[in-house]
């Protein structure tokens, strides 16, 4: 049961993290910002020059920017798991 508890905490803590995720991506400076960070682990990963396979990372900087606790994602396939 505590587990069932922990699982839906963190869905409500990611849920609260929207509006600022929503913010972040639509403000172009952030956004821009959130892109650079996202280069340079793509870059370090595997060599890919962004936005060259890009978006999964892209994705997952702007989500740990808004707070919501998830991996580094370099692979759009991955995002679901």
């Amino acid at each position: 049961m505590g587990v069932v508890v922990t699982l839906w905490e963190d869905m409500m803590s990611d849920d609260q993290c929207i509006p600022d995720l929503i913010e972040i991506a639509s403000d172009s400076y952030q956004l821009q910002t959130a892109q650079h960070v996202a280069a340079k682990k793509l870059l370090d990963y595997d060599g890919e020059i962004f936005p060259q396979d890009g978006c999964a990372i892209t994705l997952s900087v702007l989500l740990q920017e808004a707070g919501i606790a998830v991996p580094d994602i370099y692979r759009a396939i991955d995002l679901g798991d």
